[in-house]
């Protein structure tokens, strides 16, 4: 029998405890970069990824390998705060401008926007024939419009609160939707008017990223993640995300969306209504910028400060899919008492030999690891743990045995 003791944790208790089974995903670094992959975009197979001092970088071998793509860009090393594009034109938002380029980022042009350095261009978003920039931080805040064929900005700010943060951009149908420090704004004619649809429900907190499919919106906020069916007209509050949870990015691909925090990553196969945590698989809190799809994977620009570093990671979607889950070894492992109050016996069907344990919080991160572990069951002793919803994987050679979720209960 093995005893865990000493374990910590920092997270609120969850009320609710799921029995079924979870995936425990495990996320590659690929590259290291100085500064995080603060933006971050797919075109054909090539990734690009805008950093947070650096300037804009380029892969072609799924992100294997990096080389910077700055010509052209004042102040190269800045911050590059929001990459999108259109046909055969990238654009870069920086400090008080956007960047055009025609050649795959070999060269970059301004567009001539001319804010303030304090001006952040955290959104660029083509929709028709306009090329949209939406601005945060500084004296000109607000939506700038441009036609795609002419010079020259237009401030479209009618319907949005002066000096409004507008933090992320996105299309619905007709329709252009801003994000912004109050709520999710609509407007229907390329931005000339903005209106607040479902005052009653709208996210009253800021709203970091936003996501369109399928008919669905997903804002993430700084505290947690809305969805609409209807066209913004009404907001439900995603379950699955800890409190207070800041959202700063969303991705999807073939069915799958995942979303990125400033403690770790989730994703959803219901169009966002429910979220499951992505194990960080280290200890302490990772921090995810940006989130981009290639393929198979998911591709993430994170950062966990000096220790942890900054990088370009990704993960298979394999881990995410009920497929991945199949590969754990059915009925592998019961737990008795779950929920528990002061400890709890995991007994496995198998003898393990040399095997691991692997405790996760709510967050995704690494709270207890024991290794060498022998036999068919494993004694933990709540310790000082407080109560709420964890994660235990269980590999034998760094092959999956089993994952549960469980849970602790004060009484």
């Amino acid at each position: 029998m093995f005893v865990c003791q000493t374990m910590k944790a920092t997270f609120l208790l969850c009320a609710f405890l799921s029995i079924a089974g979870v995936s425990v995903a495990q996320w590659q670094n690929l590259y290291s970069f100085t500064n995080p992959a603060i933006s971050f975009i797919t075109v054909n197979t090539k990734l690009y990824a805008g950093l947070a001092g650096g300037g804009v970088y380029m892969s072609h071998d799924e992100g294997g390998t990096w080389n910077a793509v700055n010509t052209g860009i004042q102040f190269g090393g800045g911050y590059i705060f929001s990459l999108t594009n259109e046909k055969d034109s990238l654009y870069a938002g920086a400090f008080g401008e956007v960047y055009i380029s025609n050649n795959g980022g070999g060269n970059w042009t301004s567009l001539d926007l001319n804010l303030d350095l304090n001006d952040f261009v955290y959104a660029v978003k083509v929709k028709d024939n306009y090329l949209f920039a939406g601005i945060g931080h500084g004296p000109g805040n607000g939506i700038y419009r441009k036609a795609l064929t002419a010079a020259g900005w237009l401030p479209m700010h009618n319907g949005i609160p002066d000096n409004l943060s507008v933090n992320a951009l996105a299309v619905d149908g007709n329709q252009l939707l801003a994000a912004t420090d109050s709520g999710v704004y609509v407007s229907s004619d390329n931005g000339a008017a903005w209106t607040r649809p479902g005052n009653a429900t709208n996210p009253v907190v800021p709203v970091k990223s936003l996501l369109v499919i399928d008919g669905n919106i997903l804002a993430g906020t700084t505290n947690g993640i809305y969805t609409s069916q209807d066209h913004c007209n009404t907001w439900n509050t995603a379950t699955g995300l800890p409190t207070n949870s800041v959202v700063t990015c969303i991705s999807a691909n073939n069915g799958y969306i995942v979303a990125g925090t400033y403690a770790s990553a989730f994703y959803t196969t219901d169009n966002g209504l429910t979220w499951n945590v992505i194990p960080n698989a280290v200890e302490g809190n990772v921090s995810f910028y940006s989130v981009t799809a290639l393929n198979n994977y998911f591709y993430a620009g994170t950062g966990g400060g000096i220790t942890l570093g900054s990088f370009v990671s990704k993960i298979s979607m394999s881990f995410l899919s009920l497929s991945g889950e199949k590969k754990l070894i059915e009925g592998a492992i019961s737990i008795e008492p779950n929920p528990w109050v002061t400890q709890t016996v995991l007994h496995s069907t198998l003898m393990l030999n040399d095997a691991a344990l692997t405790l996760f919080d709510s967050f995704g991160r690494r709270v207890q690891q024991l290794k060498n572990i022998s036999g068919k069951s494993i004694i933990l002793y709540r310790g000082n743990l407080p109560a709420g919803l964890y994660i235990v994987s269980i590999r034998e050679h760094n092959n999956p045995i089993a994952t549960r979720k469980i849970a602790i209960a004060d009484n």
